[in-house]
Formats: structure tokens, sequence, C-alpha cells
């Protein structure tokens, strides 16, 4: 046999196939032997047994190698050996390294930005042999960033500097491999401090003329600061003689950056032992909680002054902080106070200095605990990779209670002029309407109703007085003596339908609360005026009696009406403006048992009655459900032993209307507790 094969080398590069077509050629004559077949000797690829056809795909691994490829021919009886074979070379090119491009920038290039900052290179990798696949990785960081460097997928890498890194030189080595070679190139960069860079500044709000008795808001905000956040852990000190805690919530700095956990606990408590201030508060907030794809939109809000919390405070109604400072301050009873830590979280922020409310340092190293910042044992931390920095500037706050000026009393329409007729009749008003009247300065207008000077704003005894002062019986500001008390006995009497006062003092004005909506009321004393009205949302009608004319009463029957109703409230004053103690009491049948009645009309539309019995005295809670179990409407009020009845229209608290469907209503006392289901249909 005679066989051909290629007379030259075969060469490309590993993404090439290569391919040879080898043919032999049988000399006996036709029929003298069978068909012919080829055999692979030696070497890479494979041949086609029947075609002759030598094909070979290399791999990554094959680049830069040269192989010897030997081919035999057999007929059936004879097999080319030796000389007579195929025999070729096949040279695999050296493999192509990928490139890294920087566009106009090289390897080795330095770069300069401002810590906290970030800068942006442009990277993309090429690589010549096509079919290769680049994988393009940060191989190293030296020396260690606390911000990051990322390759993104638009070519580009990030290369984001945390405050903590200025001033200081990073080496990035970035590698790109095709899986046979590895390039590497090393990028510089310089980073350095900005002047607008400040230390964080946390501000307790000051508060100024804030009123005896009534709830301020006082804000804690990050005014400064310039590294990005992931939670604070902060402890509050103030007066709880003066100032009782309700709630904290959250401020703006959650709307705009939607962090995700804030939480706060009040009362004495710490490791300050006997030292700890009366009322403390500790204030808690993470940015971002492990509860799967939500994430905060911003770490540091765009824009500061912001405010983190807001805590609200019920001040005391003791008019002897008049006039006093009652300060909150950040207190230290441990190094876990008062700190803030790094998005990352791997550096703690504690304090650099702290000020009094009138923005004196008071910095000082101070043992624990300590109203005067972390003292410098809290910067010792034995690991070296989560460093205690003092980048923190704490300034406190608290309230001024204001001085009440004496003329401002009696100034209810805060006109500058106190105890017109216009005054009087606002404060009539306020027993009618409530609080809605004080439209002008709600705060101001209720510390002018304290005409008696009993340190008691908003009572029946100011405004008998304020009208004994506008006929000329009274002096203004006239502090009451209020240690000799009278006492007044309002008497219901559910048969003839009449309250009765009983009273061995000359009387100027009441105030009484009645369960319901009574019709018809009637004034029985002479001389004096009556003014009612009823309040449909809860349930009351409100009556005051007094006088501009100078009159008064003494025992005897006060009002009469005509349909149902209980007094739960009552108040009056004696003709000057004294203090009066009032005591309620009720003739008529008293219910043997506690029951709650079903409502009537059941299934109703517009409104539907629901009755009930005390046997004595209680603090009722009344609620409705619907079949949800969400409370739609509540009440919750004292009433006195008998029969009592609540009208409910088919709208929550805030007078929104409910939907259609079945409701469950509930009554509890101390003493018993009932439920009853009611339809309502529209």
């Amino acid at each position: 046999m005679f066989i051909t094969c290629p007379s030259e080398a075969i060469r490309g590069s590993h993404c090439d196939v290569f391919q040879a077509q080898i043919q032999a050629i049988d000399l006996d004559p036709p029929g003298m032997s069978g068909a012919i077949k080829y055999i692979l000797i030696d070497g890479p690829g494979r041949v086609d047994p029947r075609t002759g056809e030598w094909s070979y795909l290399p791999s990554g691994q094959d680049a830069g190698k040269t192989f010897r490829v030997e081919i035999a021919a057999f007929d059936g009886e004879i097999m080319t050996n030796g000389a007579q074979n195929c025999r070729f070379q096949v040279i695999v090119d050296p493999n192509y390294a990928p490139r890294i491009y920087l566009d106009i920038y090289e390897c080795g290039s330095s770069f300069s930005l401002y810590a906290p900052g970030r800068k942006f290179v442009p990277l993309y990798t090429y690589d010549a042999n096509i079919c290769d696949q680049v994988t393009t990785f940060i191989e190293s960081i030296t020396p260690e960033l606390a911000g990051y460097v990322s390759l993104g997928d638009s070519w580009w890498l990030t290369f984001v500097a945390d405050c903590l890194d200025a001033d200081k030189t990073f080496l990035v080595n970035i590698a790109a491999t095709d899986g046979i070679d590895t390039t590497y190139c090393d990028l510089t960069f310089v980073t350095h401090s900005v002047e607008s860079i400040e230390p964080y500044e946390i501000r307790i709000e000051k508060t100024q003329d804030t009123y005896n008795g009534m709830h301020e808001n006082i804000d804690v905000t990050l005014d400064k600061g310039t590294c990005e956040l992931g939670g604070f852990d902060f402890l509050l000190a103030y007066e709880a003689a003066a100032l009782n805690f309700i709630q904290a919530t959250p401020g703006d700095f959650y709307d705009q950056c939607n962090w995700e956990y804030f939480t706060y606990r009040y009362g004495p408590f710490g490791n300050c032992g006997s030292e700890c201030p009366s009322g403390m508060l500790r204030m808690v907030s993470i940015a971002e909680t492990n509860n799967g794809p939500y994430h905060p939109s911003c770490f540091l809000p765009d824009s500061l002054p912001a405010v983190l919390f807001t805590m609200d405070f019920l001040v005391t109604d003791d008019r002897t902080w008049e006039c006093q400072f009652v300060p909150i301050s950040f207190f230290w009873c441990d190094c876990g106070d008062n700190v803030m830590v790094s998005r990352p979280g791997d550096t703690l922020f504690m304090s650099r200095f702290v000020y009094d409310p009138e923005e004196v340092d008071i910095t000082q190293d101070d043992s624990l605990p300590t109203y005067l910042g972390a003292p410098s044992e809290c910067l010792d931390d034995p690991n070296p990779r989560f460093p205690h920095i003092r980048l923190i500037d704490f300034c406190n706050g608290g309230v001024e209670m204001i001085c009440l000026d004496f003329d401002a009393r009696g100034d209810i329409n805060l006109s500058g002029t106190p105890y017109e007729i216009a005054d009087m009749v606002l404060f009539i008003n306020y027993f009618l309407y409530g609080t809605a009247v004080f439209h002008i300065n709600l705060d101001g207008q209720i510390a002018a109703t304290d005409m008696n000077g009993d340190g008691i704003p908003l009572t029946i005894e100011d405004l008998e007085y304020g009208i004994r002062v506008i006929i000329g019986d009274a002096w203004p500001y006239d502090r009451l003596e209020t240690d000799s008390l009278f006492t007044a006995k309002f008497v219901q009497d559910f048969d003839t339908k009449t309250i009765t006062v009983e009273a061995r003092d000359t009387l100027g004005a009441a105030y009484m609360v009645v369960e319901g909506n009574v019709a018809s009321i009637n004034l029985l004393q002479q001389d004096m005026d009556m003014m009612y009205v009823f309040y449909f949302d809860q349930n009351v009608t409100r009556i005051l009696v007094y006088s501009f004319e100078g009159h008064s009463f003494v025992s005897g029957p006060l009002v009469s009406y005509s349909s149902e109703g209980v007094l739960i409230e009552a108040s009056t004053a004696t003709y000057y403006g004294g203090k009066v103690e009032t005591v309620i009491e009720v003739k008529g049948p008293v219910p043997d048992d506690f029951a709650l009645y079903q409502n009537y009309p059941n299934p109703f539309n517009d409104g539907t009655v629901i009755a009930f019995d005390l046997t004595v005295a209680s603090e009722v809670d009344f609620k409705i459900v619907n079949i949800l179990g969400r409370v739609v409407y509540s009440l919750r009020r004292h009433y006195p032993g008998g029969w009592h009845q609540i009208d409910w229209n088919g709208t929550d608290n805030s007078g929104s209307p409910v939907a259609s469907g079945v409701y469950y209503y509930r009554l509890k006392t101390s003493e018993y507790s009932d439920s009853k289901k009611m339809i309502l249909l529209k």
C-alpha cells in the first residue's frame, strides 16, 4: 500500500480545530484485498477509520506544545508500519494572556480622591484567544481599606474610601485570568481629607417657655457628620420629678433613609448604682437587619440636620418648677453608652467633646458613671481590627419652664387686655367645646385661665373668679387660700329627673357632664344663666351654669330634664372662685346584678342603643370590634351604680363610618365582663 499525509506541520491556536486528510492507495489488483481501515498509532486527536480524516480540538493546557502524529492503514491483510506509516507534526501556538485596558490610563497609574469619597476608573479586558473566558478580580488591597473596591458589570472599577481611609496610600492589585495565564495590574489610590469633614454633632433640643402640665416634644438631631452610619446607642438622663416620659418616635432621618430598627427603654437602669439619675432613656437604632432583600436607601441623609428621634414628655404641673430649667443630658454608665458605629460595623465612634445647654465645653476624662464624656479607658480595645475613635460632639439640651407674668392671667384670647368679657365668653366655650377653642396659642391660652392663682388652669373655679373680676367683685391676681375647702354634693334623682346641689356656701358656677343626649334641660335657679351642648361621639351632654350679672345660687334644685341620663362628672366653685370638693350621689333604684343587654334595634342602620346595669360605681371599659377582632370604637369612663346606655351610630372614634357587617360589643369592669353580637346594615 501507498499512504499520503500532510507534507508540512499543522499549526494553529488552541482555539482552532486541527484537521488533515490521510489517504492510502492499495496497489493490489481489485478484489485481492478488503476495504482500507485507518488507525491512529500515536499523537492527539482521532482519525475516522473509514475516511482517514484526522481532527483534533486542543485545550488551553495544550497551548505552546508540539505533538507527533502517526497514522497507519490496514487493508485486511497488510498494515503499513515503520516508514510506510503517515507521520506529521502538530504545533499549538502559545497562549495569549489577557490584557487589561484602562482607557486613557495605564497599569501603574496613581489616582487621588477625597475621603470619604469614591473614584471611578474605566477598566476592561481583552483576550486574543477568543475562545477563552476571562475572569477579572481584586487580587489584593494594601493596606486594609475601611471602604471597598468593586468591579462592576459596566467595565468600571469603583474605589470607595470611608472617612477612616483619609490621608493614606492604597495599592490595589487587579488580576485577569483566562485559566491559563494571569495578567496583573497595579493601581495606586491616594486619599486626602477635606476641610469640610467634621465630626458628628448630636444635639438635644433646648426648649423655651414650656408651660407646666403640658406635653413637650424634644428632638434629638444629627446636625453634622460625613461618614456613613450603621447604627447608634444613646443613653440620656433627665429629672423624673419634673418630666414624665411618654414615648419616643423615630424622626425624619428614618423617612429619608428607611432605617429598619428603632427601639427605646426607660427607667433607672445601667451600671451606675446609687449614682443613676432619676430618669434614664436608652435609644437604639440599627440601619439594616437580617430581613431578606430589604435594605436602607442611605446610611446618612443628604442634608443635615436631621431628626433622629423625638421624645414626648409630660411636664409637671407643679408650679414650684416655674422659671426653672430641667436639663436632658447624655450620660455614660459604661463604655458602650453614647456610641455610633460605622456602616460596615467595624469601627466604633465615641465622644470627642460634650457641651452643656449653653454651649460650654464640659468634657473631662472622668471615671464612670459620668455626664462628661467617655473616659480614656474606653479607647482601649484588645481587637485592633475594631478601633474606637473619638468622632462625636454631644450637645445637651432640656426644658425651660415659662416664667408666667401675672399680667397674663385672664387674657385668654391673648388680646393684650386681661379680664375682658370676650375672655370669659371664650372660657365658657371651653367648658362646652373643649380645648379646640384655644386656636391662637394653646399653651399660652391654657395658662391664662389660671385666674384664681391656685396653679391649676381650666377649672370652674377659674371661670367664676374671672367673672367676679369682670363685674368688680374681686381683684385680679390675688392668690386664693385653699387650705379650707368647701364641699358640695350633686344629687341626681332618677324618679324626679332632677339634679340638686347641697352646699353650705354660696356658689357662683357649676359644670356637669351627663351621659346621653339629655333633652329639655331646665334651669331651676333664678337669675342664673345656662348653656349646654350634646357631644355625639362621646355620648355626653355638657351643662354650664353661671352668671355675668353677679348672681349666685345656694343649695336646692339646679336643673331638671325629660329624658334618661346619668350624671358622671360635676364641679362647682364658690362665689369668689374658691375651690369646692364635689361628690355625686344617685337616688333611685340600683340594680341587684350586673347586666349587659342586647342592643336595640338589631339589626340597625342609623344607630342603636346598648344598655347595661351596674350595681356599684365602676370604671367601665367598652369596646366594639369587627369579625377580625379589630377595635372600631372604644369608650372608657367612670359610671355610678345604676342603669346606663351607650348610643352608637356606626362610626369609629374619629367619626368615620364603618362597613356593614357583624360586630361584637364588649363591656368590662373590675367585677363583671360580657359581650354580645349585633348586625349593622347600610
